[in-house]
């Protein structure tokens, strides 16, 4: 059953796995989008044609099919993928704020001295925590933090008002707890911020 909440996760300079033919190298992502355009290189060149992007599904990775063999080549792709949460991955905790810069302090007389920032106002930060997510997804949220992959996060129902965000990025490791009895389902914790692009 479908959830509330979409994740897309904006994966830059993935290494593409050979399937065993030199022909069709295999990604990590699901279902890849069409904007923003993909991008393939093969050992650092970006090619242009002779290869075939295959978006894959919700339950079907991404892969590459070339026209002709790669073996023994490094291939890597820039593409974004999407992830539909179901209705028991569903977030319960969407936290967002936007810090104050400006600073409030003691001088060394003891009188309050206030600095007053040109920009006043951070960029979004927040909290998003979910109670059962799958393990599995959990690894690719490892995955988005270990390798700096920027997400955007947006809500399909009509019924729930935060703002969609888009350039986000994990300021900390995902936060991980077993949920005793509930087998394959985990309690994660994931921190951002919102990036300016």
């Amino acid at each position: 059953m479908t959830g509330e909440w979409i994740i897309y996760i904006r994966v830059r300079g993935e290494v593409a796995v050979d399937s065993g033919n030199g022909l069709t190298f295999n990604l990590n992502g699901k279902d890849a989008q069409a904007l923003p355009v993909k991008e393939v290189y093969v050992n650092g060149v970006l090619q242009i044609s002779g290869y075939t992007f295959n978006a894959g599904s919700q339950t079907t990775a991404a892969s590459i099919t070339f026209t002709s063999s790669q073996t023994g080549k490094i291939v890597k792709a820039n593409y974004r993928w999407k992830y539909e949460t179901t209705s028991e991955e569903n977030l319960s905790v969407y936290q967002v704020e936007k810090p104050m810069n400006n600073i409030v302090e003691p001088d060394v007389n003891g009188q309050t001295l206030i600095s007053v920032s040109y920009n006043p106002v951070g960029a979004f930060k927040g909290l998003l925590t979910w109670e059962y997510m799958l393990k599995a997804f959990w690894r690719e949220w490892q995955r988005i933090a270990e390798n700096s992959y920027l997400f955007d996060i947006e809500t399909v129902s009509d019924t729930t008002e935060p703002e969609t965000l888009s350039y986000l990025l994990a300021t900390g490791y995902p936060k991980y707890e077993k949920i005793p009895g509930v087998p394959g389902r985990v309690h994660v914790g994931v921190e951002f911020v919102k990036v300016t692009i």
